[in-house]
């Protein structure tokens, strides 16, 4: 599981731009170093998996719908990494095709920590669970990015 998240929007000296490469090369670069790292252990394995935690914020379909609370939240960079987060997941499902790995993105929902103010209802032991269950549980589809609701769009 990655859960590379970081977001420097709220430092005060970077410039819109900076900010986005840093953001971009911390997370995404991480990401990438992470996932390419073990994706050969994951193969020798017997149930290998990758499972990136994403956001309602990478779905474009979702943030231009009117009403979504996703569309409300203009988290740029957050958003924009998230984004390239998916695109990856769908270039490593593509460069997996035929084998029997499993990867997917998922939306583990706008969860109440320190870094939301603790303002969505959310509990971390919900967006935990979900999550496990997606990365432990045979039965789960894969190849998607999804929520505890069901597929969302990309």
């Amino acid at each position: 599981m990655n859960n590379a998240g970081t977001d420097l929007a709220f430092d005060p000296h970077l410039s819109s731009v900076k900010n986005m490469k840093r953001t971009l090369q911390l997370n995404f670069g991480g990401t990438l170093c992470v996932a390419g790292g073990i994706l050969l252990l994951l193969t020798a394995s017997d149930d290998d998996r990758i499972v990136h935690l994403s956001s309602a914020l990478a779905s474009l379909g979702l943030r231009h719908e009117p009403g979504r609370q996703c569309r409300q939240m203009l988290l740029t960079t957050y958003a924009a990494f998230r984004a390239v987060l998916n695109a990856l997941t769908v270039s490593q499902l593509v460069a997996l095709v035929g084998q029997r790995g499993k990867i997917s993105a998922i939306c583990p929902g706008f969860t109440a920590m320190e870094v939301t103010g603790f303002r969505p209802d959310r509990t971390t032991q919900r967006a935990a669970a979900y999550t496990l269950r997606v990365a432990l549980d045979a039965d789960v589809t894969t190849s998607t990015f999804c929520n505890d609701q069901g597929v969302l769009p990309c």
